[in-house]
């Protein structure tokens, strides 16, 4: 047990080490898997310094496979994400939220409480994104795809509904 103990931390503080290694090149395999094992840990982005959110997102997906369906995919991606984040799932969360929020400040309707949106290319990619990742997890055909995004501002009560 102890043999196996200090296994496991000697291969930590190796792969930690040639991470951090500034001599390391880039194209080496052992940099490589280094990286792969170091990524979920150690990673560090401008999310640090990036002021908290102040609005909360909700990405309603309604539509047919085997019968009607209805699920939340924002929040779905997420607890994916946080039970397992060597899964695989942030650059698809993050890609969402970024389009979320970008939709929402570009929005025609961002004055509106709400309202049904058209002819928005932001929505179609929203709409590509979800059609693609429910057709991957659900392993059916989808059709008949309708999104309702839900935004709700933290500071006060304000809540805008968005829908194709």
């Amino acid at each position: 047990m102890l043999i196996t103990g200090l296994c496991v931390l000697g291969f930590h503080f190796v792969m930690v080490m040639i991470n951090g290694n500034p001599l390391s090149t880039q194209s080496s395999r052992l940099f490589y898997w280094s990286q792969y094992y170091t990524y979920p840990y150690f990673q560090q982005t401008w999310a640090l310094f990036a002021p908290p959110p102040s609005c909360n997102y909700n990405l309603i997906a309604e539509f047919e496979n085997n019968g009607q369906q209805k699920t939340d995919v924002l929040a779905e991606i997420l607890n994916k994400h946080r039970s397992n984040r060597l899964k695989g799932y942030e650059p698809l969360l993050i890609a969402l939220i970024n389009s979320i929020h970008y939709f929402e400040k570009k929005s025609p309707l961002q004055n509106n409480v709400n309202g049904p949106v058209k002819n928005s290319s932001d929505l179609e990619v929203l709409q590509k994104v979800v059609l693609n990742y429910l057709r991957y997890t659900r392993q059916g055909n989808i059709t008949n795809l309708k999104l309702t995004l839900l935004v709700s501002n933290i500071k006060n009560t304000d809540k805008k509904i968005y829908y194709n």
